[in-house]
């Protein structure tokens, strides 16, 4: 919940009240999740509010602009490998591991997959052949 401290907005205010509200384990017996059954490993849930239902929490300008604004301020690991993100173009530690996309028809997948030194080239290895940021690597995924 730190996140959202400093910002408002009604999406974001009835989060809040949800949150302070939301016991976890009484989720357990809720029938409308229950009744989901093996639907509900890796489901997405998409908050809003009854007054306006096409704007979502994760596409409130506050909370965008705080999230981007916190990708941009992470620390980079003393081992992180430097190099020119191929779909921003910006400079900065590229991704290693690409996190796997859910809510594909077929299973889990992801973008990027070279584990074989038959897909490595210019000394560069794994993902790093795709240089993609971390950051751009997070939000596609």
């Amino acid at each position: 919940m730190a996140f959202l401290d400093g910002l408002s907005s009604p999406v974001i205010n009835a989060f809040k009240n949800f949150l302070k509200q939301w016991e976890p384990k009484n989720e357990l017996q809720n029938p409308h999740l229950t009744a989901l059954d093996k639907q509900y490993d890796g489901a997405k849930f998409v908050v809003t509010v009854q007054e306006d239902i096409t704007k979502p929490l994760n596409r409130d300008p506050s909370i965008k602009e705080k999230w981007e604004e916190s990708l941009r301020d992470k620390p980079v690991e003393n081992k992180a490998v430097m190099g020119q993100c191929s779909i921003s173009g910006e400079y900065g530690p590229i991704a290693r591991i690409h996190d796997k996309l859910t809510g594909i028809p077929g299973g889990d997948t992801c973008l990027t997959c070279m584990k074989t030194s038959a897909f490595w080239s210019y000394g560069h290895k794994e993902s790093y052949n795709s240089s993609v940021s971390q950051e751009i690597m997070k939000k596609y995924t």
